[in-house]
């Protein structure tokens, strides 16, 4: 009888220990993951020309509009999706006058845009409302700048402009069905 209770107590120590021992480990275990999933590289082309004799040509990195004698200036922005991905487009404009950058609050005040329906003008970016599908173009952003010269005048600036075009993209696979609220759009600089 006496080992018989032993053996009892033994078991009751053995079947404790062992369900400290896994109820500890289940407890403790910590798993950590890190995962970076790509899908591949997006490619663009920006396409960033004005109008000579009815034909399009590309506008280059030192080409400074002067509007002193003209208000309406030719510009036609669009991309292209030369990649092998569908993507989200949006472009932002630096505007340089005397060679200060003007701040986007007040690009508005200077000039306006003859703004394609198919893009959208939110916090100062213009977002392409559509998923740009490989080896498709954006309507164009826009074909026509005007400008305020008289508004440039007296706020102390020159009759020269320089328009930087900036594009940013991001995947749309895997992502939001909207470009306003995709995720990804890195900071602006």
């Amino acid at each position: 009888m006496k080992t018989k209770k032993n053996l009892i107590v033994v078991l009751a120590i053995i079947i404790c220990a062992s369900s400290i021992f896994f109820s500890y480990a289940y407890f403790i275990r910590v798993t950590t993951s890190n995962n970076v999933i790509s899908f591949g590289t997006l490619k663009l082309k920006l396409i960033n020309n004005y109008l000579v004799d009815g034909k399009e040509v590309p506008i280059d990195s030192s080409n400074v509009i002067d509007i002193t004698n003209n208000s309406e200036v030719s510009r036609i922005v669009r991309v292209e999706n030369i990649g092998k991905h569908p993507m989200f487009v949006r472009i932002y404009l630096d505007v340089i006058m005397n060679n200060q950058k003007i701040d986007d609050g007040l690009v508005d005040d200077y000039m306006t845009f003859n703004l394609n329906d198919n893009w959208i003008y939110q916090d100062g970016y213009f977002y392409y409302r559509y998923i740009l599908d490989p080896e498709e173009e954006t309507e164009n952003l826009f074909t026509k700048i005007n400008f305020d010269v008289s508004k440039i005048k007296s706020d102390g600036h020159s009759g020269k402009v320089d328009l930087k075009v900036n594009v940013e993209v991001i995947q749309s696979e895997n992502n939001a069905k909207s470009v306003l609220e995709a995720e990804g759009w890195p900071e602006k600089n």
